[in-house]
């Protein structure tokens, strides 16, 4: 398992749950995302307008788009549902990992000379990542709920703050609601707003590639 600190793609995200399920599935009953549940109670928010031919559209250009519209409410659900199940796997993995280090097992090890241990605060961060569909803490709009400096079992705080969010999360989109709405995702006008010398720098670099450009074209 591997904390990104922008983006995590989603292949790495499957593969990575996919072995984290195979050592905990036979411990808990599995209720995973409806996705027939979801769509059968989505709204269709896109813009009517959408549907219209374009002037510059020839009749297969505007048969293409317009199958690739009418696919893109099941394949944006297909890829929420993959996101929220490696949610719920995380959490569930915190959950056991957890639970056996407060029944006294030692959580550490060495692998290929590399010293590990379980640290209950990267499985949450990493649930919350599969929660905004890959983005990392430097990218997240909505902050998790962060443990209180008096708590004493930090562990067990983290543990039950994933498994309840995961479980509101999964209620809410089998009800309909997109996940980039109930956990909104970062975008690039909230990206380059939180970075506005991202702009001054892209302005430095144009003005300098205009002075080369300028120096190259005057007579030696």
């Amino acid at each position: 398992m591997r904390l990104d600190d922008t983006l995590l793609d989603y292949s790495e995200a499957h593969d990575t749950t996919k072995a984290m399920l195979a050592l905990i599935k036979g411990h808990y009953v599995w209720d995973w995302p409806s996705k027939s549940s979801h769509l059968t109670l989505t709204k269709d928010d896109r813009d009517p307008e959408g549907r219209k031919k374009h002037p510059d559209e020839d009749d297969e250009e505007y048969t293409d788009r317009m199958q690739m519209w009418e696919a893109w409410p099941n394949k944006q659900a297909r890829n929420e549902k993959g996101w929220l199940k490696c949610a719920l796997i995380s959490a569930r993995v915190l959950d056991c990992l957890q639970t056996s280090r407060e029944n006294g097992q030692s959580l550490r090890g060495t692998y290929k000379g590399s010293r590990y241990y379980f640290n209950p605060k990267i499985f949450y961060e990493y649930t919350w990542m599969c929660l905004n569909q890959g983005y990392g803490p430097h990218s997240w709009r909505q902050q998790p709920p962060k443990p209180e400096t008096s708590e004493t079992s930090l562990g067990s705080w983290y543990r039950n703050q994933a498994l309840a969010k995961v479980k509101t999360v999964i209620a809410r989109w089998n009800k309909g609601e997109k996940l980039g709405k109930i956990i909104p995702v970062i975008t690039l006008d909230i990206l380059l707003g939180r970075a506005p010398y991202i702009m001054e720098i892209k302005d430095r670099l144009e003005q300098a590639q205009q002075s080369i450009d300028d120096s190259r074209s005057r007579p030696l």
